[in-house]
Formats: C-alpha cells, structure tokens, sequence
C-alpha cells in the first residue's frame, strides 16, 4: 500500500498567517504574493524542523493559537536585527554633546531612554558606554532596550558579542568597554551594563505603556520605521510623542526623517545631522558645541595605569602611510592589509570621518575592493547613502565575488524600502558564500567565517 501523503501547506492559510504577522508586527511585505507565500512557507518548514511535525500540521497549530503566540514564534523569523555598536556614530556625537547636557540641565533625577527595537541590544550598551559619567552627579542614566523578539532580548542580557558586532571599534576601545579572549566572545564589562534593562515589547501592538506616559526623555528609534507602512508609523510615532516628557528628543537613523515630515515633531538640524523635539521651545537653550571625543575615550580611574594608547597618526603622518614603501620604508600590516588602509580605519574609529574621507580619497591604488568597501563604510557613517552605493559598486567591478559588498548594498537597498534590489544583493552574497569553505574568511567582516557570516544572514532572514 503507498503510504498516504502528508497534507500540503496551502497558500490560502499562508496568506491567512502573513495578515496576522503583518497586523501584528508592522513588517509590510512588498514583494509578490508568491514571493511572501514563499517566505512564509520557509518559516514554517524552520519551525516544523523544531518541533518534529509536518508542516500543514505546525501552520494549522499557528493559525488555532493566539495571535500573541504567532508573534512571539515568529519574531526571530520575521524581523530583521543586524546592527553593531556605535552606529552611525555622527548622530550620537550630536546627541552626546548637543542634547545630554541640555537634558540634564531640564531633567530632576535619572535621564530615562528608550531604545526602541533594540534588537540584540547592541544600541543601548553603546549610550551606555557612550554617555559615561556625562549626567550629573546622583541623577544617572536609566536605559532600558524593547524588542518583539524575544531570542535577540535573551542575547541582549547575556551582552556576549562576536566580533562582527564590534566593527566599529578599535583594539583600545574594545578592551575599555569589554572582557574577553582575544578573537571573543566579549562580554561587555560591568560598569556598562548596570543601568541597562530588556523586556518584550510590541511597538505595533503596545498595550498599557510600563513605564508612564510623559516620563521618557529619549526615544531612539533607527532603522525601525523603515519596515512598517505609513499608518503604522503614525501609530508608532503617536507612541513616543505620548511617551515623552515636554523637553523630550526622539532619534531616528538618516535615511528615516522623511517619515516624520507630517508628525508632531520638531526638526532640529546640526550640521548634517537632524534630531526632533517633543517641542518646539526644548531646542531654545542649546548648549554650545564642545569637542566629543574627549572624555568618553579617557582611560577610566579604575583601570591600571600605566597602559598609554598608542598615538593616534595625524592626517599627514597618516597620508604617509597611505602612500606606501618609499624610503621611508612601508609594506603592511600585521593582517596583511596595506598600512595605508589601517590609517584611514584608525581615523574613522575615532569619529574623525572628514580626515579619514580625504586620507581614504588620497591613496593612489585604484584597484583594491577593499580601499573601496573602506570608503563606502566612511561615505554611511557620514549619512552619504549615495555615495557609499556608488563605492559599494566599485567594489564589485573590481571584485565580483566581495561578499562583504554584495550584502552592503543589500543592506543600502533595504534601508530605502528597495526590497526586490535588497534581495537580489542578499541572494549574490549567500551563493557566493555556499561556495567558500565554512572555514574561510570573509573579506571586511571583522573576521568572521563564511559559515559565521551565513549564519548571521540567516538569523536575520536575508
């Protein structure tokens, strides 16, 4: 007798599960029915592997259980959680120097932020480690992170990180503000995780809000709006301007202020950068501009002494570098990466992107992929999307097969609301990465393996 077949997924259930993901998250699904259907049909194979069923059988059990158990269940398949620290770090030089003192200036007792979308809590460690001791004395600063996926929260409180996650940061940065082998995992230090909770929270779905209407000073919200439709974003937006107090600042990533042209906030620009007001009378008082590295990067008093930072190159010493072995002698790195290259990350690592821009601009090789991914890196720190595409794609004239580009542009593309481009970069890097070795590096991605760097692809769904 031939064994019956199991019963087939259907597409009018799949449709019926992506109307309760979108209602219930936000995420908008702009690609083709089949395309959605398909996507849809991954993630319950995903969870079906999980739980020893069939697939009809887990989509029937999803589609009877409440709608707050298909989000819990499919948060981790549905949203998309790649960040590191201290992203798009010239907005929160701004907010450090302009903002901060400002707030504590207005605020009694402890500065309370927000960080909506935390993902796996990447964002609100790095105010931590950011803000420091810059609120005043017996105030503090309350940081508590909210996500609808509950696997990233857990990650979040057990702030252990790969080095992907720490990108951004160079060797003496990395050992102030975390503890662990060289080549990780790292764990960030005590000092910096005191003062920082995590709980579920559903920005689309919210519920009574925990902490108190009006009582938040800083909401930030990057790279989040992006995923959600126009009336989402009102609803979310109404969300923070009920959660802030009267002086209270909302921050979003660059390539999200169009979303707030017609909302209740107040534009403020500085220099390149624009943060909102709750109102309009919390920017009448600004504080001057002071200089922002200074320091949040001084060795704290409770470490050893005696460990001097190695100087940091000027830009000309740093354009010496960049021009390679004449006479005054040259070659490369340790890792094999041209000296000129390890300058121009040292000034960006240090937030001194104008003089890392000129040093990266200067070098005459025009045939390394990686000088360019470098630029692109410096273009997006800058909010110059635009030109970090333009650089991303000279990378892959000069080196198809540069996984680290093809998922740059991906993710260029999807912070644009491109989502047929953003996947088709997404699909470029992962048969590029099916055929490397699990074990092989991946060019430019802090590194990570080709089975790491699937595997963090993976767990985002891209």
């Amino acid at each position: 007798m031939t064994p019956a077949r199991p019963p087939a997924v259907s597409d009018e259930d799949l449709d019926r599960l992506s109307l309760i993901v979108s209602e219930r998250t936000g995420v908008t699904f702009s690609e083709s029915d089949d395309q959605r259907r398909e996507r849809m049909r991954r993630v319950v194979a995903e969870l079906a592997r999980e739980s020893g069923e069939g697939g009809a059988q887990t989509l029937r059990r999803l589609l009877s259980t409440s709608r707050q158990a298909v989000v819990d269940l499919l948060a981790p398949y549905v949203t998309i959680g790649e960040t590191y620290f201290f992203r798009e770090s010239r907005s929160l030089e701004i907010f450090r120097d302009r903002v901060v003192p400002l707030l504590s200036r207005e605020r009694r007792g402890p500065l309370r932020i927000w960080c909506a979308g935390c993902s796996s809590g990447e964002e609100p460690y790095t105010l931590a480690m950011l803000l420091g001791d810059a609120a005043p004395a017996g105030r503090g600063i309350s940081l508590f992170g909210t996500d609808i996926n509950a696997r990233a929260l857990e990650k979040a409180r057990r702030a252990l990180y790969t080095r992907w996650s720490l990108r951004g940061l160079d060797g003496e940065r990395t050992g102030r503000f975390f503890e662990g082998p060289d080549g990780g995992p790292y764990s960030v230090r005590p000092r910096y995780r005191s003062g920082v909770s995590f709980s579920l929270f559903n920005l689309v779905d919210p519920g009574p809000f925990p902490w108190g209407e009006g009582t938040v000073d800083v909401v930030f919200c990057r790279n989040v709006l992006i995923y959600f439709d126009a009336a989402t974003r009102e609803g979310v937006l109404d969300l923070f301007h009920r959660a802030l107090s009267p002086a209270g600042w909302l921050v979003v990533a660059p390539c999200e202020v169009s979303a707030l042209l017609a909302s209740r906030f107040c534009p403020r620009h500085f220099d390149g950068v624009t943060l909102y007001c709750k109102e309009g009378e919390s920017s009448l008082s600004l504080p001057p501009e002071e200089p922002f590295w200074g320091d949040v990067w001084e060795r704290p008093a409770d470490e050893e002494e005696g460990e001097a930072a190695s100087p940091e190159p000027s830009f000309t010493e740093g354009l010496a570098l960049w021009e390679g072995p004449g006479e005054k002698g040259g070659g490369g790195g340790p890792d094999g990466t041209p000296d000129g290259l390890q300058a121009v990350r040292r000034l960006a690592d240090e937030g001194r992107l104008d003089e890392a821009l000129a040093l990266c601009l200067a070098g005459d090789d025009r045939s390394d992929p990686a000088r360019y991914y470098l630029l692109a890196t410096i273009h997006q720190e800058r909010g110059d999307v635009e030109a970090a595409q333009s650089a991303l794609r000279r990378v892959l004239y000069l080196d198809p097969s540069f996984v680290a580009g093809h998922y740059g542009l991906g993710a260029l593309a999807l912070r644009r609301d491109r989502h047929d481009e953003a996947r088709r970069h997404f699909r470029n890097a992962a048969d590029l990465l099916a055929k490397m070795a699990p074990e092989a590096p991946v060019a430019e991605s802090g590194g990570m393996t080709a089975a790491e760097f699937r595997s963090m692809m993976e767990a985002s769904r891209l």
